[in-house]
């Protein structure tokens, strides 16, 4: 049997302001709802759930915590509360000098980075005010036809998290909004763009964006996924191949008359470090370049 493993690190030491940079996109609970979604579109679960990140007084480390409904009860009546009932798994921390996030603009990357399956994942964010979208997407290895290394990687389940910072006390409320998906009209606004492997000390070059259209259609060898009620989309390869850049694109309107929308530029399967009869040692899969643009209709 082929065991496929990765070899190297992309992290790297993290100065104060890139950990400001994170806290101030990512601290705080944030409560929504999270669909899972097959490579096809077809829903595939749908759960009201939290995350919180609780960052330490004056440390540069932070905790991370996911929240979910264990049981919900409906009242019935005018003077009764509805009541939930949760369930927190602690999902480790963060520090510092070892923050695997890359952060632009409004948005943010996490990856992409293997998984103890063997598969690619990749999480991208935007941030509209206090809302957030996050998409987590997952590739699986396909080995070749004599077993060998594989050649592709094939995008398998995609997560939508619609969330917004709510109070402690909170119930777990879906953050929806009857947004449907519109990128009609001629838009204008600015450009976040990060070329990875980034100087971690790096800001972000900025553009300004005018005359842009936001025609958004899965190409030939891509899956256009959406949540059209809450003016979410994506565009994701159906098959990373080895060593060749491939495209994500997360776009999100909280609003009519606005778009964020998150550009990566990812490779995987570069080269084969190490290979023998049982197991293939691979270098890391990367971010090439991560670009962030917020925008508003002309």
């Amino acid at each position: 049997m082929l065991a496929l493993l990765w070899s190297g690190s992309a992290l790297g030491l993290v100065p104060s302001t890139h950990w400001r940079r994170f806290t101030d996109l990512h601290a705080g609970e944030w409560r929504g709802r999270w669909s899972t979604l097959g490579p096809d579109g077809t829903l595939l679960d749908e759960i009201s759930a939290a995350q919180r990140l609780e960052v330490a007084a004056n440390e540069d480390a932070a905790t991370n915590t996911l929240i979910f409904v264990s049981q919900s009860v409906r009242s019935d009546c005018l003077t009764c509360f509805d009541s939930e009932e949760t369930k927190e798994m602690p999902a480790g921390s963060f520090a510092a000098d070892t923050l695997p996030y890359y952060v632009c603009g409004q948005g943010s990357a996490l990856g992409p980075r293997v998984l103890r399956s063997g598969a690619m994942s990749f999480e991208a964010c935007v941030r509209h005010g206090d809302e957030r979208v996050r998409l987590t997407a997952q590739f699986a290895p396909e080995p070749s036809a004599d077993g060998s290394a594989p050649v592709s990687l094939a995008l398998g389940r995609v997560t939508f998290a619609c969330e917004a910072l709510a109070p402690a006390a909170a119930a777990l409320a879906p953050a929806m909004r009857d947004v449907p998906l519109d990128w009609d009209g001629i838009w204008a606004g600015d450009r976040h763009t990060l070329v990875a492997p980034p100087s971690p000390a790096a800001e972000a070059a900025v553009t300004a964006v005018t005359g842009a259209s936001l025609a958004l259609e899965g190409a030939a060898e891509a899956t256009l996924l959406a949540l059209p009620s809450r003016g979410v989309s994506a565009v994701l390869p159906a098959r990373i191949l080895a060593a060749q850049p491939a495209l994500l694109i997360l776009s999100w309107q909280p609003t009519a008359g606005t778009t964020l929308r998150l550009e990566a530029s990812v490779e995987a399967l570069g080269r084969s470090v190490l290979s023998t009869e049982t197991s293939t040692v691979m270098s890391p899969p990367r971010l090439l370049k991560l670009t962030v643009s917020k925008l508003r209709r002309e």
